[in-house]
């Protein structure tokens, strides 16, 4: 029988583990939020404004995606498609670059120091997650509104005639980038808080997505079929068996800088 669980040493304090969990949480649901407000806000709101539009309001939900937060912004008399386009696209590029950004900004930072156990773990955790919810909101957009022309890309797809479908593609090369440096980072960041097989940490820290797509498709505001529904929250998982894979590279890689 394959042992997940493991102890590194004989002193591992159950306290500090409980601390880290409930930091882990709240400080991954507070950056949620803020992924979020960077999305309606500085995404929709503030390019919207910035090409001529009328912000008459905004929502961030704190429950997402089991509630969607919304922006606002109009417009006066006639005006030509491209400011429309940047105005809805704006929170999927706010996201896609604040998840960049940051996750790059992580691996820099981890391939010139080791990043150890100490007060420089708290930005850096800040950092994580929110490139990690502003990938999960971005790419999310993508993929979904790619697939059954949903949000913003409903939109961007009416003004500018691109068929939905077609955003599928900057989506899913956006994923397998992003999925690499986080699956990087989430290992260089945490492994020492996780006493689990490394091999097995990143699957079971993949298994966000299909819980985060179950409260998406329970979403009042979905409409989805039921076929559609049971043919795709399967693919769901697929990160998580991938990781299982990729995990092998990034210990291998790790170890060899050490």
């Amino acid at each position: 029988m394959m042992k997940i669980i493991h102890f590194k040493n004989k002193d591992f304090n159950w306290g500090k583990l409980v601390f880290f969990l409930i930091s882990f949480s709240l400080i991954s649901f507070f950056m949620k939020f803020f992924s979020e407000w960077t999305h309606e806000y500085l995404g929709h709101c503030c390019i919207g404004f910035l090409v001529g539009g009328n912000v008459n309001s905004y929502y961030i939900s704190w429950i997402w995606p089991l509630e969607f937060g919304y922006a606002f912004v109009s417009f006066f008399g006639s005006v030509e498609p491209l400011p429309r386009i940047l105005m809805y696209s704006g929170g999927i590029i706010t996201c896609l670059t604040a998840a960049f950004l940051s996750q790059g900004i992580i691996a820099l930072i981890g391939r010139k120091r080791v990043i150890k156990l100490n007060w420089q773990l708290i930005p850096l955790n800040l950092l994580f997650w929110y490139g990690f919810w502003a990938f999960m909101n971005s790419v999310g957009y993508l993929l979904v509104g790619g697939l059954i022309n949903f949000g913003d890309i409903y939109y961007i797809s009416a003004i500018s005639g691109i068929p939905h479908i077609v955003f599928l593609i900057p989506g899913f090369l956006a994923f397998f980038v992003l999925f690499y440096l986080i699956s990087n980072n989430f290992y260089k960041l945490f492994r020492n808080f996780m006493k689990i097989d490394g091999r097995w940490m990143l699957t079971f820290f993949w298994l966000i997505i299909p819980i985060v797509y179950l409260f998406f498709i329970i979403n009042p505001a979905i409409n989805m079929t039921n076929i559609l529904m049971a043919t795709s929250f399967p693919l769901m998982f697929i990160p998580s068996i991938i990781s299982l894979l990729l995990s092998k590279y990034i210990i291998k890689k790790k170890r060899g800088t050490e």
